[in-house]
């Protein structure tokens, strides 16, 4: 602004000197330089009245004088702006989980599954299709976890990636973790405190390779563990900070950690933290207390009840929404009873099925709480599977949008 105040004083300088040969213009000259330095003052005093342009510090600003420095007057220090979470992406998640159990599931050779992906969009309608990969350790105490033999290796899973995109599917990995002992569970993992980093350091040196691998091939969505109980609310919640940060540092998609049903009353603190997009819930809530039939009516309400108001109820804790990243009901006559239990000895009952696949998504499709879905499952999950079934005639029906029935049916 100088150098122009400054060629402005030289062309008022000439006008000046014109002005003595004539009064008029003389005049003239001088209400133009009036007006000159009152606009000239009026900037001035604007600018004093502003902060220097691109000062960024947040301490209290000083003015240099002559003797001791002069504290400013600053507006208040503002809150730092929170880590951001990735964005929720792609709408409601219609999906449906189909796993495979060896070194080579998911992959070329696996020609079941991988020319199984458009008879699942045909016959559901789904758009994502969770994919789980089986860890394990010894014991519930150990630390030697490892990819399990009856897990994908990383080149078949990359190859059901890409078959699973090809088809339309969006992709979710879903890490699943046993113990090699009867009825083992991830639930029962409890290291000692002082393996405890050592347990987390080794479950992500397993993890890592399917996690580079999916950032890679555009995986849209990944859980950071499944149902881990006990460690869930006992190990520090700075090794669970640590391992989502190291998950991170590699992958930029969708993130979730998928709690169990049964600690959905008492989640950990570290679930808030803002570098996971979602809540995931492996829903298994009984409905029945007897092995008995239930009337379709009647599931709706008991849904709404008894599963959908705790999941609203978690999604308002924690400020997240949630994604049932595991659901099921048998085809038997108690369907609805022990549902977390692949096998039953009532008869089949595809219609009891599809009725429980009904009252859930009656209930969660409109729910502004719920994120999405994903049943257990197309195949090879004994009488959980829908492959021929009337559910997925049901699961068609909700996700293509084509469901006339009133609602509450």
């Amino acid at each position: 602004m100088s150098g122009t105040f400054a060629r402005r004083e030289q062309r008022l300088d000439r006008a000046h000197g014109r002005t003595q040969r004539s009064w008029s213009h003389w005049l003239l000259n001088l209400l133009q330089s009036l007006l000159l330095w009152g606009l000239t003052l009026a900037l001035l005093l604007l600018s004093s009245a502003c902060e220097p342009f691109g000062r960024t510090g947040t301490g209290p600003a000083i003015e240099q004088t002559g003797s001791a420095p002069k504290r400013a007057t600053v507006s208040p220090t503002p809150t730092p702006t929170p880590v951001p979470r990735p964005v929720e992406q792609y709408g409601f998640q219609k999906g449906i989980v189909y796993p495979g159990w060896s070194r080579s599931a998911y992959g070329l050779s696996d020609r079941r599954w991988q020319e199984s992906l458009q008879e699942i969009r045909r016959s559901t309608a789904a758009e994502w299709l969770e994919m789980p990969v089986l860890f394990s350790q010894s014991t519930p105490d150990a630390v030697d976890i490892s990819v399990d033999q009856a897990a994908p290796s990383v080149a078949s899973f990359v190859a059901g990636v890409r078959k699973a995109h090809e088809v339309g599917f969006k992709v979710f990995l879903a890490p699943l973790l046993t113990v090699r002992q009867p009825g083992g569970w991830a639930a029962l993992v409890m290291p000692a405190p002082e393996s405890q980093q050592r347990w987390f350091d080794h479950y992500w040196q397993a993890l890592r390779p399917y996690v580079e691998a999916a950032e890679a091939n555009g995986v849209e969505q990944i859980a950071l563990a499944t149902e881990m109980e006990w460690l869930q609310s006992n190990a520090p919640s700075a090794l669970w900070r640590q391992l989502i940060e190291r998950v991170r540092s590699i992958y930029t998609g969708n993130l979730t950690y998928d709690i169990n049903w049964s600690t959905m009353d008492q989640p950990p603190a570290w679930l808030r933290d803002p570098r996971l997009t979602f809540i995931g819930v492996s829903e298994y809530i009984s409905l029945s207390d007897a092995p008995v039939r239930l009337d379709a009516q009647t599931m709706i309400e008991l849904w709404r009840e008894q599963i959908k108001t705790r999941l609203d109820q978690l999604a308002e804790q924690l400020n997240r929404r949630i994604v049932i990243t595991e659901i099921g009901y048998r085809n038997s006559a108690d369907a609805l009873y022990q549902v977390w239990s692949p096998t039953s000895t009532a008869p089949a009952d595809p219609q009891e099925q599809a009725d429980a696949y009904n009252a859930a998504l009656t209930n969660v499709m409109s729910d502004e709480h719920i994120a999405g879905i994903f049943f257990w499952g197309w195949d090879r999950v004994a009488r959980f599977s829908i492959r021929g079934q009337k559910a997925s005639e049901v699961l068609h029906q909700w996700y293509s949008g084509s469901h006339t029935g009133p609602a509450g049916s």
